[in-house]
């Protein structure tokens, strides 16, 4: 009896795991197969493993062109308000962009687990060779060699791509005299599968490219900590950031160069109850620019801008219009039709301001160093509102429509330094409205019922 059982146990997970093993290999064969409709022949060049199997492969593009069009329709069907645009430019390049793909060959590898069917699918796949092209460049070849341009991917059982990885380089390429120094490091893409939504994150450790001629190091390009996060449902509810450690340009023999230290960059667009809010930040700092015996040096600059309560609809119609536009330009259509699609956008974009909206703006640098001149700190920040409207956006009657506060800041010294650079008549007119405050110089700009004023004083 015991004996009955177990052989019942042990069928059925034979039988469990020969079911589930024909499950994933129809589902990846059958992936392979829909390449096709991509323009892509994959051929299984060795197929073993039990519990896990692995699939060794050639990937060659058939119709480049095919390809091409498949993908930025794809990319279309993502940002659907672009849809149209996509559309077009799939028909619109170069025939020859797609020939050329065409010369690509890849090889590569699938893994997958025969117990579990909701396991993860492993796969790699490199650029093995180009197409005829009898003597390849010695630096190409030399990629080629050593499987250069190699990717690691892993894929959720529902064939949804989840990771792609850049196996690191860090190699010297050389062409007769000529050399490159090349360091990729940690360069990969995490995706989060979702059906209505793009939620990737990308992160790069370190990318250096150091230039030599006969042994002499002529110049280099470098990034350290490069990431960058997007979260994209639609072009009014999504969100970016992106951020460096440091950034650097040099040329050697001029001693020319950029360097630019801590920098990162965010935008977040929402909407709620038809109206839009959107903010933009940027930070930097130690940024360094050489040329032409000049130097330029900023120890810190911030931005931060935020645009809230904007007419919804509106700014679709306004986004529909500037696709409209762009659509007609690209398929050539007649000036007079793309002026007129203009005309309606702009009075799209009159309607988004006369319903009004809020706008605040931040903006510091600290630490300026150029030639003679010195920048120890400066702030202006504006908070402003456009009020709700009929105006038609002409002559002097538009300022009724801002109401503004503004406030610039700057140390004292650092005023006298702008005044000495700026026209006499400014000079003048700055004295004349400035107010000093311990070592601060400051400027307090007020718009009211379409009244200026400078720290209290009318504005002439």
């Amino acid at each position: 009896m015991k004996k009955g059982v177990i052989a019942g146990i042990v069928l059925a997970v034979v039988a469990g795991f020969f079911i589930s093993k024909n499950i994933i290999q129809n589902s990846i064969d059958e992936g392979l197969q829909n390449l096709n409709q991509y323009g892509l022949n994959c051929k299984v060049t060795k197929n073993e493993g039990f519990f896990n199997q692995k699939r060794e492969f050639n990937l060659e593009i058939k119709d480049g062109n095919k390809l091409k069009e498949k993908y930025i329709h794809e990319m279309g069907k993502i940002v659907s308000e672009y849809k149209v645009i996509a559309d077009i430019l799939s028909k619109k390049l170069d025939k020859s962009f797609g020939k050329s793909l065409e010369k690509l060959q890849f090889k590569g590898s699938i893994t997958n687990s025969n117990l579990n069917p909701f396991a993860d699918v492993k796969a790699n796949i490199y650029l093995s060779d180009i197409k005829d092209m009898v003597k390849k460049p010695p630096i190409l070849q030399q990629m080629l060699d050593k499987k250069t341009l190699n990717f690691d991917l892993s894929y959720n059982n529902k064939g949804k791509l989840k990771n792609l990885k850049l196996k690191n380089i860090d190699d010297k390429f050389t062409d007769k005299k000529e050399s490159v120094d090349t360091k990729v490091i940690g360069f990969n893409i995490k995706n989060k599968p979702s059906e209505n939504k793009i939620v990737l994150n990308m992160s790069l450790k370190t990318l250096s490219l150091d230039f030599f001629k006969q042994g002499t190091k002529e110049g280099g390009i470098g990034f350290d900590g490069l990431t960058y996060n997007i979260d994209y449902k639609n072009m009014y509810d999504s969100s970016a950031e992106a951020s460096f450690s440091k950034m650097t340009f040099k040329d050697e023999k001029s001693g020319e160069g950029i360097s630019i230290g801590k920098s990162k960059t965010a935008s977040t667009i929402k909407n709620k109850n038809d109206k839009c809010s959107l903010n933009t930040d940027f930070t930097t700092e130690d940024i360094e620019i050489k040329a032409r015996g000049q130097s330029l040096k900023i120890e810190d600059i911030e931005f931060d801008m935020q645009i809230k309560d904007f007419d919804a609809p509106t700014y679709k119609k306004i986004l529909a219009s500037n696709v409209k536009t762009t659509a007609m330009a690209l398929n050539k259509a007649p000036i007079s039709k793309i002026r007129q699609a203009q005309e309606e956008q702009l009075e799209h974009m009159k309607t988004l301001v006369q319903k009004g909206f809020k706008i605040k703006f931040d903006f510091g640098v600290k630490g300026v160093q150029f030639l003679a001149t010195n920048i120890e700190n400066a702030k202006l920040k504006i908070d402003s509102k456009i009020l709700p409207n009929s105006n038609n956006l002409q002559g002097l009657d538009v300022l009724n429509i801002f109401d503004i506060k503004a406030n610039l800041s700057l140390t004292n010294e650092d005023f006298d330094t702008i005044s000495k650079l700026a026209p006499p008549q400014f000079f003048k007119m700055a004295q004349a409205y400035a107010k000093k405050e311990g070592n601060k110089t400051i400027f307090e700009l007020i718009l009211k019922d379409g009244k200026p004023t400078i720290n209290g004083k009318p504005l002439m």
